[in-house]
């Protein structure tokens, strides 16, 4: 088991850092197992996202659209940067955002 640093990113800003032990690549139970619960989520959804120069893994609420979630302008930014680094005169605007609270882990953790 590896010590794992992932970041809750709320929706309002807000940020809590916390600690996990997790296999190299975790299977899909134990990652619901611990994402569920802190996205108030029945599945929670993988996006691979650009960060600080490397490939992480970010989650977020499936069903987020369909709760009518606020948007979370954080989250949004990580998940756009992949784009905006390799595609730098895309319009921002015109990509996908993110709503309701995200994770993200400081690794690789779905493969």
């Amino acid at each position: 088991m590896i010590d794992t640093t992932y970041t809750i990113i709320r929706a309002d800003g807000a940020q809590e850092v916390r600690k996990v032990a997790l296999g190299e690549h975790s299977n899909y139970e134990a990652l619901q197992a611990l994402l569920c619960p802190l996205l108030d989520c029945d599945y929670a959804e993988h996006v691979r996202v650009w960060h600080n120069g490397e490939y992480l893994d970010l989650f977020v609420d499936e069903d987020s659209l369909h709760k009518d979630l606020p948007r979370n302008e954080l989250a949004t930014t990580i998940y756009r940067n992949n784009v905006m680094t390799h595609e730098p005169d895309t319009d921002p605007d015109s990509l996908p955002f993110i709503l309701g609270d995200a994770v993200l882990f400081d690794r690789r953790v779905w493969s």
